[in-house]
């Protein structure tokens, strides 16, 4: 953390806010809810992209990856930092940055199902579609490599009949035209226990999670007909133990289903969330909240993409 001379701070000043940073990312952030997390506390700059080759089961030596570092400043003036002990606008500024921090994170990691590299590059704002809260900004994006988890369900050589490829995308259509109070409603269980049986005939094994689009989430909670109680989601909850979240930064009309099984994708943080002081221009006082974070995915077998399409 820089602690520079111009805010003098005490320690429990910074404890308390790097606390709060800390607990409001978990309540956001919903990748890490799911998929093992591996944290470190010595900074290290990059890790092991130990991806699997299933042919022979191996991992080739010296392929790595770069953390990216994901952060928003803020600005304080000279009466609120003099005032910190008492008025905590940098613990309120920085909690509402680790807010937009913890869905950019997920953003980094799930990204988009089409593998355009545009498509993923911050510095390409006429066509990035990446769902970045504002202000957030990440550093240090391979985005001609680092496509999320998303595309890696989604490679141009998928085939469901070779084992040792990633089966093809499940298209979800919406239910039948006079069911009138849900949109895709049976055809999402449908999906997800036809994405199960994918993942078990690629070697795939239990615990299945499962995110999904705000959109389509919602729906799994309305009652497929007039007559039942049973929702789709308390149907899709037991198959799925390893968890089932929404994303308001999946696309819209997506979802992932995930195998957890002998860890086949990891997630990583560099360095865990923090506030930092930065710089001092004329009267204000910029800081910023701070993370850097990876993902692997070891199997992309493990991993089935559903499309789920509009009534046309």
């Amino acid at each position: 953390m820089s602690n520079s001379n111009e805010v003098n701070w005490d320690q429990a000043v910074w404890q308390e806010i790097n606390d709060a940073v800390k607990k409001e990312m978990a309540k956001v952030r919903k990748a890490q809810m799911v998929i093992p997390t591996m944290s470190f506390d010595n900074n290290p700059t990059e890790i092991q992209n130990d991806v699997i080759n299933f042919v022979d089961l191996s991992i080739q030596e010296g392929l790595t990856k770069n953390f990216v570092e994901i952060y928003q400043e803020f600005s304080l003036t000279s009466a609120q930092v003099s005032k910190e002990t008492e008025h905590k606008t940098c613990k309120t500024l920085a909690r509402m940055a680790a807010k937009a921090i913890a869905l950019a994170e997920d953003a980094y990691f799930f990204q988009l199902s089409d593998r355009a590299p545009e498509l993923r590059n911050p510095d390409d704002r006429q066509r990035f579609q990446v769902r970045l809260p504002g202000g957030v900004k990440i550093s240090n994006w391979n985005a001609q490599r680092d496509f999320g988890l998303l595309a890696e369900a989604n490679p141009p050589d998928a085939d469901d009949n070779d084992i040792n490829k990633v089966t093809f995308p499940i298209s979800v259509d919406p239910a039948a035209a006079n069911v009138i109070n849900v949109t895709w409603g049976e055809e999402t269980f449908k999906a997800v226990t036809k994405g199960i049986a994918k993942l078990v005939s690629k070697g795939q094994a239990t615990n299945y999670a499962l995110f999904l689009s705000t959109d389509v989430y919602a729906d799994t909670f309305a009652p497929p007909s007039p007559a039942s109680l049973v929702t789709t989601a308390d149907r899709i909850k037991p198959l799925v133990e390893g968890g089932f979240y929404d994303s308001a930064v999946l696309p819209q009309n997506e979802g992932l289903l995930i195998a957890l099984a002998g860890e086949p994708q990891k997630l990583f943080v560099g360095t865990d969330a923090y506030t930092e002081f930065i710089r001092k221009e004329g009267a204000k006082y910029f800081f910023r909240v701070v993370e850097r974070v990876q993902y692997v995915v070891r199997d992309p077998r493990s991993l089935v993409l559903l499309k789920f399409n509009q009534r046309g």
